[in-house]
């Protein structure tokens, strides 16, 4: 039974944060599938069982994960500029969050975020112009398209290079361009 003491004799100090972040050091460290309570327990010198105080279960845990990686994609509000702008940003900002953590990519892409981090991510975009009802739904459906078009990209990146290309042929440059040009033609297309 867990005495809430870290292995050193000290109280441990846990938190909610503290149990995510370490969550996402397994995932990175060892991939996706290695994560168990048990893992991340032994990373912050826990037994798994203190973890449940903080969080009920491994897919509460599997959820912050995801909240924690698409708050990082959350931008300062742009001073001023069109929404466009500020949605191309948040589409770049999310591709950096997704390559930074490969392993974390194909849970993002099962798992959504909480309505309350889309609301942070949307607002960042909403913040800096005076929309009419119907240019706000524009706006949620090209918000919408750029997070699906990022997370999609980052799965065709971090996966298996296209067929009939080695690994080394589909560099960073390939998916740079290819993600730069689809990025664009969205922002075009929703600014029309």
């Amino acid at each position: 039974m867990s005495t809430g003491r870290s292995r050193g004799g000290r109280p441990a100090v846990l938190s909610k944060d503290k149990i995510i972040r370490a969550a996402l050091a397994v995932i990175d460290a060892e991939g996706l599938d290695a994560l168990s309570m048990r893992k991340v327990g032994e990373r912050l010198g826990v037994e798994a069982m203190a973890l449940y105080r903080y969080v009920p279960n491994k897919a509460a845990m599997l959820a912050g994960v995801v909240d924690h990686l698409a708050a990082q994609a959350a931008l300062e509000p742009p001073a001023g500029g069109p929404w466009t702008q500020a949605l191309e940003s948040f589409g770049r900002r999310y591709r950096q969050v997704l390559l930074a953590h490969p392993a974390a990519v194909p849970l993002l892409a099962t798992h959504p975020v909480s309505p309350e981090i889309a609301e942070q991510l949307l607002g960042a975009i909403l913040t800096p112009v005076d929309l009419d009802a119907d240019d706000l739904g524009q706006v949620h459906f090209a918000f919408q398209s750029v997070a699906v078009f990022t997370l999609g990209h980052a799965l065709a990146q971090v996966g298996t290079p296209p067929s009939g290309t080695s690994p080394q042929e589909a560099g960073d440059d390939y998916y740079d361009a290819w993600f730069d040009a689809g990025l664009a033609a969205l922002r075009r297309g929703f600014g029309s």
